[in-house]
């Protein structure tokens, strides 16, 4: 289980130092972290982070993905966790940055259904015996898979929560999960629809922005509208994540994941190459073409 926090602020940086790029060569760096709820428990924290140094000379290429995380104890319907979310340029390079979210589920049986299948008010069902099934880890994604189990204490009584339902249906160690807004439509036919996040600045969900703002790209990642200088930040991607007051019994106890990753590269055109973004007519490519700047020497 992630380590809780008190309004805490945490940063995961990947830092490039005491290198000579090359010619040509073009530095683009990964870094993800994750939130983790379980619904109607404990809200937990879950990091991963992607880095990776290298030699730069005294100058450092160093973009960090930060938050600001207030937790829920309790997260029942109808509540929201304030999960604000921006990058920091905090090298020497001016960088065009992007970001993409990964949404994850997992749901567990419930006892007693109601007339015809409608909901009831049943709690998970609580089981002694394994039977020899796969564990459920909740740090662990890879765990995360149908008939499995979760080990639980109820009553001060070990036991086990058994899984009925993944989103997406597999779930592995390198498989994405649902991309929003990307995968959208397959989100909506799921339960990952009583979850909204709430965005910052996004110029796709607020059209009255004209600066400073990120933009969805369409193909799965939000781009910021700016160069971010050297000691820069941007403004919020995200600002929360909610359940909807409607989610359904049957959502008790499930596991939810919001992985966010980002991309941080030199301000070059080769950047937006590198992320297919490189025509004149592309929505991207106009929104960055004039920041453009020249390979760091």
């Amino acid at each position: 289980m992630g380590k809780k926090r008190k309004r805490s602020q945490s940063k995961r940086r990947m830092a490039l130092k005491d290198f000579k790029p090359s010619k040509g060569m073009i530095m683009i760096f990964s870094i993800v972290f994750a939130v983790m709820i379980i619904i109607r428990g404990t809200f937990a924290w879950e990091t991963y982070t992607s880095s990776k140094e290298n030699k730069l000379g005294n100058i450092h290429f160093d973009v960090v993905l930060r938050e600001k995380f207030t937790p829920n104890n309790e997260w029942y319907p109808g509540s929201e966790t304030l999960k604000k979310v921006y990058v920091m340029n905090e090298g020497n390079y001016k960088a065009f940055v992007r970001i993409s979210v990964e949404e994850y589920l997992l749901l567990f049986d419930i006892d007693i259904e109601g007339m015809n299948q409608a909901e009831g008010t049943a709690n998970v069902k609580f089981v002694k015996d394994s039977k020899g099934k796969e564990t459920i880890k909740q740090d662990s994604l890879s765990t995360w898979k149908k008939d499995a189990v979760y080990p639980v204490k109820v009553n001060n009584e070990a036991g086990f929560y058994q899984s009925k339902l993944t989103v997406p249906d597999i779930i592995s160690k390198d498989s994405p999960g649902l991309n929003y807004p990307r995968d959208e439509a397959k989100r909506k036919t799921t339960d990952l629809n009583y979850f909204k996040i709430n965005f910052g600045d996004v110029k796709d969900y607020n059209n009255s922005l004209t600066k400073n703002y990120w933009k969805y790209g369409n193909d799965g990642y939000f781009y910021y509208s700016e160069i971010l200088n050297p000691g820069e930040k941007t403004t919020l991607f995200m600002k929360s994540i909610s359940l909807f007051p409607t989610a359904p019994n049957r959502m008790k106890n499930g596991l939810y994941k919001a992985n966010i990753s980002m991309d941080g590269s030199y301000s070059t055109r080769e950047t937006l190459g590198k992320w297919n973004h490189e025509t004149e007519n592309d929505e991207i490519y106009k929104m960055l073409k004039s920041k453009i700047t020249s390979q760091p020497e």
